[in-house]
């Protein structure tokens, strides 16, 4: 009786949430080094060492990164890096030069677009392959017509709108992201909630406009001597200065808002599921403060700022365990085109970690 009992407790101990959180062990002079000599020798070599600082860089990171007393790790090989960048570049060049001969080549655009499904998906199933925690690697499985859909139709309607439909993309991109991700043998789930999505959005707007008013206020308080010699010129300077310091502020606000809301209806295996609980005005002020610091160096302290950021996010990121993680087995599968996700790398779509 008893020892039925104590196995019954024991099941539900191992059933209860726990929470495993993440540790970043990394420090800024570490890294600085590493950063100092990719930077030279990205310098020597006229880019060509790019794809190295890039794997040594997120090897650096992901390795430093701890949950539950395990690192994260990075496999990307550089010299497959390298030929991935040669190819998009070489192809970039022979457009360019196509268009340059003859206007007729801008069509060359249409096949892009209907190509460029095929290249978020590969490229987000390189990433994800060329990631491992456990020794365990993660994967994607992406679909052409849902991409298409997504990154291609979708944004188009976000214009259309005036943005007014920037929440629905936001939902369906994580959507489909977050739903087609694997580890080892599991599956991931996503879910987030379009009304949340459209409170950050609203409060987003509030942000553009309040961080505008300061910068539309300057000129006003300038005496009147110097408001007449202000022209309607300089003043839309102003105003487009206001604008652009504002949208910053709100797109920061936006996308720290929608990434807390996503992360947390991010599941694995039914049972453990993400909590992402980053501070919007702090992640505002980090992001300011960084860029105020790195021009007041020259640079030299961006090793400082990226350390700095990455262990605020994650220091603010937990998984809600039913259970241990060992129970996940891993799994074969294609790694991705490395081409392509040098490709989408360079247009600004890496998701990275």
């Amino acid at each position: 009786m008893t020892d039925a009992l104590n196995s019954r407790l024991a099941q539900r101990s191992s059933n209860d949430p726990h929470e495993y959180r993440f540790v970043f062990e990394g420090r800024t002079s570490t890294y600085f080094r590493i950063w100092i000599v990719n930077v030279l020798l990205n310098i020597i070599t006229i880019g060509i060492y790019s794809a190295w600082a890039k794997v040594r860089r997120l090897r650096y990171f992901y390795e430093n990164t701890w949950l539950d007393g395990n690192n994260f790790n990075y496999h990307a090989e550089p010299i497959k890096i390298l030929i991935g960048r040669a190819i998009v570049v070489a192809a970039l060049i022979l457009y360019n030069v196509l268009v340059v001969i003859s206007p007729f080549f801008t069509f060359l655009l249409i096949g892009y677009i209907f190509l460029l499904p095929v290249i978020i998906n590969a490229s987000f199933s390189f990433s994800m392959r060329m990631t491992s925690y456990r020794g365990i690697r993660f994967g994607f499985r992406g679909e052409y017509w849902p991409a298409f859909g997504i990154y291609i139709a979708l944004p188009l309607l976000v214009i259309l709108t005036a943005g007014l439909t920037l929440p629905l993309f936001t939902k369906l991109s994580w959507r489909y992201f977050g739903s087609r991700l694997r580890y080892g043998s599991v599956r991931a789930d996503i879910a987030p909630p379009l009304g949340a999505l459209y409170a950050q959005f609203g409060l987003s707007i509030i942000v553009l406009i309040v961080g505008m008013i300061p910068f539309v206020l300057i000129p006003a308080a300038f005496n009147a001597t110097m408001a007449d010699e202000l022209s309607s010129f300089s003043l839309w300077h102003w105003t487009f200065l206001a604008f652009y310091i504002g949208l910053t502020l709100a797109s920061i606000f936006y996308q720290t808002g929608t990434r807390n809301v996503a992360l947390s209806t991010l599941i694995f295996d039914r049972r453990h599921q993400l909590r992402s609980y980053v501070g919007r005005l702090a992640m505002i002020w980090i992001g300011m403060s960084n860029l105020i610091v790195i021009i007041i160096t020259l640079g030299l302290a961006w090793p400082w700022a990226s350390v700095r950021r990455w262990r605020y996010q994650l220091d603010h990121l937990v998984v809600m365990g039913q259970g241990p993680f060992d129970n996940i087995s891993g799994m074969s599968g294609t790694g991705g085109e490395v081409t392509a996700a040098e490709f989408v790398d360079l247009e600004g779509f890496d998701f990275g970690l």
